[in-house]
């Protein structure tokens, strides 16, 4: 099965990890594919951006694989 995670999700499993979002990411994980779509990955990188005011010379773009 084909599994698309929002923006909110991705922060929570990245930036807030705990036993709860280790376990949804196990649960969903295990035998689905996830999907990004561009506009989800674009809108994780300036909520990175905004909240953790990445603009210091650091960049998101190494942390986003394409194929």
């Amino acid at each position: 099965m084909r599994v698309m995670l929002d923006t909110n999700i991705l922060v929570s499993l990245i930036f807030f990890p705990s036993a709860v979002t280790r376990d949804f990411a196990r649960r969903v994980g295990f035998g689905n594919r996830i999907v990004l779509c561009d506009y989800v990955v674009e809108e994780l990188r300036l909520v990175v951006e905004r909240k953790w005011a990445i603009g210091n010379g650091c960049s998101f773009s190494p942390f986003v694989f394409s194929d």
